[in-house]
């Protein structure tokens, strides 16, 4: 990725040993911050930090950024690149200098950092909020971020969180569309090694008795003639409606009948 296109207002590079002072002293200027997470701000975790990956990245999808304004560093972001799933980008770490908060700086990063993905072909962007810190749930809500689960790091309870990149598109039975693996229509394109992937694992987990084609898996969206197990879209055409949360029988054994599948 061309970072330095993420920002038209900050210039944006990656940082590296020779920053890590002016990190140090931009986290230390948030100590409301570390009062909910297991981190604390000192030169060798924030040298780690730079350097750390997921299990399983490689560090040439990591990038540890700076946004600065005439000189000074008024923000840092530590983003994964395809992280935990190709489509979608991590935030590992994100401070504004404290100076700058209350100004809308992080909103307009976090805005200009979202578009930036969208534009890369990200579908979402996800991280970790540290539950105990209103401060930080009321910034990432503000932002898009919606929670998806809990989940405990080193005895802290983490919210992971995500914010979706483009607009959803939701099927009758209520799945959305542009999240799903098997959606082909513009602009979620997959490759025949994507789609030859889902029909494998749509055959693991009981979706199908065999893996069938790429052809078969790929799905354009709801039309009453493609298959689908439950009959969804044709009913729904039958009733006259879009989607199943307008009728007036749902949720009707069809559907519960897919819920307990699909749970």
């Amino acid at each position: 990725m061309d970072i330095t296109k993420i920002s038209s207002r900050y210039t944006v590079r990656e940082l590296n040993g020779a920053d890590a002072d002016a990190v140090l002293g931009l986290c230390r200027g948030n100590p409301q911050f570390y009062k909910y997470t297991e981190a604390r701000p000192d030169i060798e975790q924030i040298r780690n930090d730079m350097r750390r990956t997921p299990p399983g990245v490689d560090p040439s999808a990591k990038y540890y950024l700076g946004f600065f304004d005439s000189p000074g560093l008024v923000a840092v972001m530590d983003l994964i690149d395809g992280y935990p799933e190709p489509k979608t980008a991590y935030i590992g770490f994100f401070m504004t200098d404290r100076p700058c908060q209350g100004k809308g700086v992080g909103t307009s990063i976090v805005s200009e950092t979202a578009a930036f993905l969208g534009n890369a072909g990200k579908t979402a962007v996800r991280l970790a909020i540290d539950k105990g810190n209103p401060q930080s749930s009321r910034f990432w809500k503000k932002n898009g971020f919606e929670v998806l689960y809990e989940t405990d790091v080193n005895g802290w309870t983490k919210l992971v969180a995500e914010r979706f990149l483009r607009e959803k598109i939701i099927a009758a039975c209520g799945n959305d569309c542009a999240a799903c693996p098997r959606y082909t229509a513009h602009p979620y394109e997959k490759t025949e090694d994507e789609l030859r992937h889902t029909a494998e694992l749509w055959e693991k987990i009981g979706y199908r008795d065999r893996t069938v084609s790429v052809r078969e898996i790929s799905c354009a969206g709801c039309r009453p003639e493609n298959f689908c197990r439950y009959h969804v879209a044709a009913c729904c055409e039958e009733r006259g409606i879009r989607t199943c949360a307008e009728c007036p029988a749902y949720p009707c054994k069809t559907m519960q009948a897919c819920f307990e599948v699909t749970r």
